[in-house]
């Protein structure tokens, strides 16, 4: 399949990955400063080096943070509604069925309610997002590495008491006022 491996940096508010790429490698987009980014049906994986892996080609559905820009320019990333993998909405990227929430833009901003069937929060999904305020559903059950690590404007989060997989300490590296773990606040 089509891979994209490195994308020239070139001004632009807007980046369409095209039709017909199935994976991109990491540091592809590393250097790019675009608001929105559109990612074609056919993208099913990240080419990125994990740990114990068999592969360098990882699902993009547990993967994407890894290889999307770190630009705060970015607010939105939209999915084909064909993709098999993901799909997007109010340009938060999901896995399809959306039990994961895979990639929050960094350049979001103020109060974000996650999807009611979202069951996992993947790593990084929001790491150095400018969000201020995050409502979970109370079915979640799993938040994974780096989450919410260099939030710096969330002051807001509460942590349903379902959630099995957490170890606050080095998920939240901005914690502040508001912040509650099951109930609890953080401190």
């Amino acid at each position: 399949g089509k891979e994209l491996v490195l994308y020239p940096y070139k001004e632009s508010n807007d980046l369409v990955i095209s039709e017909g790429t199935e994976t991109i490698w990491d540091n592809a987009m590393s250097k790019l400063e675009v608001e929105t980014i559109s990612l074609p049906s056919t993208l099913k994986y990240v080419n990125i080096y994990v740990e114990d892996a068999e592969t360098m080609y990882q699902k993009v559905e547990e993967y994407l943070s890894d290889v999307l820009p770190g630009s705060q320019m970015l607010r939105d990333v939209y999915v084909s509604g064909d993709n098999e993998n993901i799909v997007s909405v109010d340009g938060i990227v999901y896995s399809k069925d959306m039990k994961r929430l895979v990639f929050c833009p960094r350049g979001k901003s103020g109060e974000i309610t996650v999807d009611e069937r979202t069951e996992i929060i993947g790593h990084e999904a929001f790491s150095e997002s400018r969000v201020t305020k995050i409502t979970l559903p109370e079915d979640l059950t799993s938040i994974e590495y780096s989450a919410f690590s260099n939030c710096t404007n969330l002051t807001e989060l509460n942590i349903p008491k379902g959630v099995t997989e957490f170890n606050k300490e080095k998920r939240i590296s901005a914690a502040k006022d508001g912040m509650a773990f099951g109930g609890s606040r953080l401190e």
